[in-house]
């Protein structure tokens, strides 16, 4: 049996899917929201494209470092878990894994240096060792810790949405009151979101981190009352999407046409709420997840049309 790590194996121990997605909604906050509401606005560019991709991929290869510690230190609970057959592998290229994970945390710290030099605001450039901190941290620490380690993934989420208008010439500005309240709501939308779905993959995942001396939400209070807390975070998710929807914001077009949005994003998260309330198996809360990536996804894919109507 091959026990060497192949490229493809790297790439599916750092998430390459979740890195995508990371790009994928840091581009349309860049092109969609910012540059489209400066141009409409006539503030003009406020930050060349080829800085921003040197900010997203500071953003990947800092997340990317994140997903690939938490394997290597996580091994044992993922192999209880049955969540990776790449398991053996890591044990034994343990050395090589984390010094992979050195060179691409020093990579991310030398080229995000750039952007921030640019804006010439060194302030948020600690976002960066930060976030690396953090995530060593919570790989460590707070993974094993009740609804904190899921406070920080969730934050940290939020984050890689909000630090790209923060990346900007001028900040003050060029970031419009209507692109900070945009741009905040979605945000937050994402932190919601994120945060139903790591409960609901500790619930999933309850087995194997009891069995490694965890201690989560659902194996200190159950997983009924860690269901009812994804639920409580639904419906502070659909309160967002209810507030982003107040008809004041809008013409009589625009308003129909937001709203439209906001009736599918309202569906697929009931449509996730409803599959969390029933779920019992493993199976169930791994289809639970799945949606509210699905739900995740659509949010980010809306910001392509709503900022012509904000």
């Amino acid at each position: 049996m091959e026990t060497r790590i192949s490229i493809a194996d790297f790439f599916k121990l750092i998430r390459w899917k979740n890195l995508l997605m990371i790009f994928l909604t840091q581009f349309i906050v860049k092109v969609f929201v910012i540059e489209y509401i400066n141009l409409e606005d006539a503030h003009g560019s406020s930050f060349t494209f080829k800085y921003f991709l040197l900010l997203s991929l500071t953003s990947i290869l800092i997340a990317g470092s994140g997903y690939l510690i938490n394997n290597i230190i996580d091994v044992d609970t993922d192999k209880k878990n049955d969540k990776s057959f790449l398991n053996d592998k890591i044990i034994k290229n343990k050395k090589m894994l984390l010094k992979l994970y050195k060179v691409m945390n020093i990579v991310a710290l030398i080229i995000g240096f750039i952007p921030a030099f640019i804006c010439d605001n060194f302030y948020i450039y600690l976002i960066f060792p930060s976030s690396i901190v953090l995530l060593f941290y919570y790989s460590k620490k707070l993974k094993s810790t009740i609804i904190i380690g899921n406070l920080v993934v969730s934050f940290l989420t939020a984050v890689s949405i909000f630090v790209v208008p923060l990346f900007q010439y001028d900040f003050e500005n060029t970031i419009t009151e209507k692109m900070f309240v945009l741009i905040m709501i979605y945000s937050i939308f994402a932190f919601l979101v994120n945060m139903m779905r790591e409960i609901v993959k500790d619930i999933e995942d309850i087995e194997g981190d009891f069995s490694t001396g965890l201690v989560t939400l659902p194996i200190r209070y159950g997983k009924e009352i860690a269901k009812k807390i994804a639920l409580l975070f639904g419906v502070g998710t659909l309160m967002v999407i209810a507030y982003f929807l107040y008809p004041k914001r809008y013409d009589e077009v625009g308003f129909y046409y937001v709203l439209s949005i906001g009736i599918v994003l309202f569906l697929i998260g009931i449509i996730s709420m409803l599959f969390i309330y029933k779920a019992q198996t493993k199976k169930d809360y791994s289809r639970s997840s799945l949606f509210l990536k699905i739900w995740m996804l659509v949010g980010v894919l809306s910001m392509c049309f709503i900022p012509k109507f904000v």
